[in-house]
Order: C-alpha cells, then sequence, then structure tokens
C-alpha cells in the first residue's frame, strides 16, 4: 500500500458525498489491486520501492479516480443527494414518532393497570415509589432526552459523511426548537386529584417562552458542540 494508505483519497471521496460504505469497498479494492501491481512489478525485477511507485501511477492520480467515482450518483449518501430531508425531516419525523410512541404505551400500560388495581384511580399510596418517579421520569425523557439524542444521531451522521456544515446546523436548530416547544404532563391521581396524562406542542406564557428557550439553547450548544468534537477526531471511514 502507498505510503500513508489512501487516507487521502478517502477523505476526497467522503467530502464528495459518496457514502462511507462505497468509500471503504473502494479503498479495499484499490489496496488489494495495488498489491497486486506491487508484486507484478517486483517480478519485472523492480526495486521494492520503484514497484510501488509504479504500481500507485498506474492506478492513476486521485483526481482521476475521484472523477471516475463521481460520475456513478448512486455512490453518494442519503445526506449528500437530500441534505434537507435528511438533515431537517428525518430528526423531526423521528422526534416526533419517539415521543408518540412512547406516550402511547405509557398510556397503554397505565390503562392496564387500572383494571388491574381499581384502587389506584383514588388512591396511589399502594403504587411503588420507583413506579411514580418512573413515570414521571418518562415525561421528562420525551422533553429533554429525545431532542438531545436525535441531535446527537444527526451529528454523528453528518460528520462522518462530511456534510456541509449548514445542513446538520440547520437540522440541529430544528430538531431542538420541536423538542423544546415538547411539554408532556403526568399526574397521579390521588384524594381530590384527577390523573393526567397529557402531551402537546406549544406555550402559553412569559415563563414558557423562557423554558422554551433555555431548553432550545441548551440542546443546540449540545449538538454543536459533539458536531465539532466528532470533526475533529481521527478520520475513519465508517460503515453506511
Amino acid at each position: 500500500m502507498p505510503e500513508g494508505g489512501f487516507r487521502a483519497l478517502e477523505e476526497r471521496l467522503l467530502s464528495a458525498g459518496i457514502a462511507p460504505r462505497h468509500v471503504r469497498r473502494l479503498v479495499m479494492e484499490l489496496a488489494s489491486h495495488h498489491e497486486s501491481l506491487v508484486e507484478e512489478e517486483v517480478g519485472r525485477g523492480q526495486p521494492i520501492e520503484v514497484a510501488r511507485s509504479v504500481a500507485r501511477d498506474r492506478l492513476g492520480t486521485d483526481d482521476e479516480i475521484v472523477r471516475k467515482v463521481l460520475e456513478q450518483p448512486g455512490l453518494r449518501s442519503w445526506g449528500a443527494r437530500w441534505p434537507l430531508t435528511i438533515c431537517g425531516l428525518a430528526p423531526l419525523l423521528g422526534l416526533a414518532a419517539s415521543a408518540v410512541a412512547i406516550l402511547a404505551t405509557l398510556a397503554a400500560a397505565l390503562e392496564i393497570n387500572d383494571h388491574m388495581h381499581t384502587g389506584w384511580a383514588t388512591d396511589t399510596r399502594g403504587i411503588a415509589s420507583w413506579v411514580r418517579h418512573g413515570t414521571e421520569g418518562i415525561g421528562w425523557l420525551i422533553m429533554y432526552g429525545l431532542p438531545v439524542l436525535c441531535s446527537l444521531a444527526l451529528a454523528q451522521y453528518a460528520a462522518t459523511r462530511r456534510l456541509r456544515r449548514f445542513w446538520p446546523i440547520t437540522g440541529f436548530v430544528m430538531t431542538a426548537a420541536l423538542g423544546a416547544a415538547t411539554n408532556v404532563t403526568v399526574i397521579w391521581p390521588g384524594p381530590g386529584v384527577r390523573g393526567l396524562l397529557s402531551g402537546g406542542l406549544g406555550f402559553s406564557s412569559w415563563d414558557a417562552m423562557t423554558t422554551f428557550g433555555t431548553r432550545w439553547l441548551i440542546t443546540l450548544i449540545l449538538a454543536i458542540g459533539v458536531y465539532c468534537l466528532m470533526g475533529h477526531r481521527p478520520r475513519v471511514v465508517h460503515h453506511a
């Protein structure tokens, strides 16, 4: 393999929008072909260093290889082909679908427990504290955890595919906004208190707007910070 392998070529292909799995496959094929050419040149009596140089020349320059690869648009990653859909809409749909699924599961579990333990509807003293806290924690997971997880997943995707910074940052802003606008309320029933499980979007007061801004900013800072750290990691080609 050439000195330094094909790291520069890998980076150029990733930056050009080629999916990591195709880059990995191409680099493995080039490395294998290069070794075969080196053996061929050594068999002709060339010194090993000369054989390696000649083999690399026979493979073609990085410019030529990149140009040929880019002639196959099907090798580009989804993020490179549809950046707004993948970076903007997909995280929003993932966040919304996850929140709805968690709320639906929680509502079904509580409904089943209501039928099994009819006394819970008016007296919750028999409920284990971890059940109460766990249920209330699910609300916090939806409001705070899911937006961060979706943003971090987008950061990982964008960093490994070298997408233009504009697209993931746009996705971070939109995902953080949707997460900050999401409200979940879990109230256990008790004497004189009606149980409540609800979820929705929006804010109705200045305090709610302040909370929205704080949640939005925290999620955005975390996502951009992780994204920047990933951008400075040693470059490794990942499966796509």
